[in-house]
């Protein structure tokens, strides 16, 4: 089966989909000064079966409109919608995507010239691992090696370890449900891994640096949430209430942990003191 692209020319240019291997699913809102250097981060791999699914999510930016509608790549498809959010825009992209991985890419972000090929082969070669991710960088405003803590299944309820360009499988995405549409205000990503972490899935990290990520001097998504209390609030108790019961072996642990410390060296007002501490972090 093939699929075609409308060259700059017009002429069409046609690719085996039974080719694809990997889909990269980019989500654009008002970002099309950046997603030039996302696209060409992709096409720039050391492998070729890949394909690149752009989704406009109804953008309202007048540059980025017109970008996105002018450009033609044989590898690129472009689809517009509404504005329904990124999580909406993935899932859109992902259910039209040929390949059996999946790398979800930011407009504004970057990937280096061996991720695919790497991320991929390491799935081909362990089908016990559900989620590979790498070692980033920042870059644009603030320039840096990215330190994330290493990946521990326990600290991941408290602390998003993964960041959302990482690679899974296809079937994997349909087998925890997608993306959840319902998480507007960011965090999106940490909620998606957890699915795969309630699910028993494992993720392995390259330790290799292949993705950057930019830093605005305008705040992020994640960043603006974090500085909004009610939004962040509503944010954390949504995926909290999405995981209740990865959230409850969670608290149990701790509990566990509270317990032994208040029996061996405080009285029992402080295991009761930190028992409803950990209950209001956890579910308030």
């Amino acid at each position: 089966m093939y699929i075609g692209a409308i060259c700059k020319k017009g002429s069409i240019q046609f690719f085996d989909v039974m080719d694809v291997k990997v889909s990269v699913i980019i989500p654009c809102y008002n970002h099309g000064i950046y997603i030039q250097e996302a696209i060409n981060s992709v096409l720039s791999q050391t492998i070729d079966n890949y394909e690149i699914i752009v989704v406009n999510d109804g953008s309202t930016d007048q540059f980025t409109n017109e970008f996105l509608s002018k450009y033609t790549h044989p590898k690129v498809q472009i689809f517009k919608t509404r504005n329904k959010g990124v999580s909406h825009a993935r899932n859109f992209g992902i259910r039209r995507a040929k390949g059996k991985y999946i790398l979800p890419l930011d407009a504004d972000d970057k990937i280096g010239s061996e991720y695919l090929q790497l991320a991929s082969q390491y799935l081909d070669d362990h089908p016990e691992i559900a989620i590979v991710y790498c070692q980033a960088e920042y870059f644009g405003a603030i320039s840096g090696f990215w330190e994330l803590p290493e990946f521990s299944k326990e600290l991941m309820p408290t602390q998003n370890l993964i960041f959302n360009s990482a690679m899974f499988r296809k079937s994997d995405w349909k087998r925890v449900g997608g993306y959840n549409e319902k998480m507007r205000y960011g965090y999106e990503d940490w909620d998606f891994w957890l699915s795969f972490i309630e699910r028993g899935l494992l993720i392995h990290r390259i330790d290799q640096i292949l993705f950057y990520y930019r830093q605005h001097h305008v705040s992020s998504r994640n960043q603006e949430v974090m500085t909004n209390s009610v939004k962040l609030e509503k944010t954390l108790h949504t995926l909290k209430w999405n995981h209740k019961k990865l959230y409850n072996i969670t608290l149990r642990k701790q509990l566990k942990y509270y317990l032994q410390k208040s029996c061996r060296f405080k009285p029992c007002y402080y295991f009761l003191h930190s028992c409803a501490s950990i209950y209001r972090k956890f579910f308030r």
